[in-house]
């Protein structure tokens, strides 16, 4: 009886064992997967936002550039300053401006504290 005991035991700490491996791998996995995922959305979202701001950056200086026929880097300091978003109605503005003082005028009220 002691034998039979004994192999159940042994039997119940095997699958023990491996029923816990198993949890604590899924478990794992599972962990691993949402915090990588969270993780690796959070960078590229980062990276995207960037990558955007600098492109628009160039879009608005070469709007400017072409539309006033002016030097493109000439707003480049001020331009990197903005948020996407402000870089967005800016090109819109350089494109129905009718001349380079109206769209300083509105850059002006975008950037308070700066000067042109």
């Amino acid at each position: 009886m002691t034998d039979i005991a004994q192999k159940w035991i042994a039997q119940g700490r095997v699958e023990g064992l491996n029923e816990g491996l198993a949890r604590g791998l899924n478990e794992g996995l599972a962990k691993g997967l949402n915090e990588g995922l969270a993780k690796g959305l959070a960078k590229g979202l980062n990276e995207g936002l960037a990558k955007g701001h600098t492109t628009m950056v160039k879009t608005v200086g070469q709007t400017i550039a072409i539309r006033f026929e002016v030097e493109r880097k000439r707003y480049l300091a001020l331009l990197k300053k903005l948020p996407l978003a402000k870089l967005e109605q800016l090109n819109k503005i350089a494109l129905k401006a009718q001349s380079l003082a109206e769209f300083e005028t509105k850059l002006k009220k975008m950037l308070p504290q700066e000067t042109i």
